[in-house]
């Protein structure tokens, strides 16, 4: 089975069915690579704000 190499998430029986499906899959994998894009970069953000606000203490 091959998978598609930018979203990862459709899977198809072959390279052939992945290309005649490109046009249709080409949006919806736009899509859902950005929402995984933003969703990634909250998480870095808010890794960099803890890491920041994080104080060690010398007692």
């Amino acid at each position: 089975m091959s998978r598609c190499s930018k979203c990862k998430l459709v899977r198809y029986c072959g390279v052939a069915c992945q290309r005649d499906d490109w046009g249709r899959h080409k949006t919806v994998c736009g899509k859902i690579t950005n929402v995984s894009r933003g969703c990634n970069e909250k998480k870095e953000k808010k890794a960099e704000s803890s890491a920041d606000a994080t104080v060690v203490s010398d007692s």
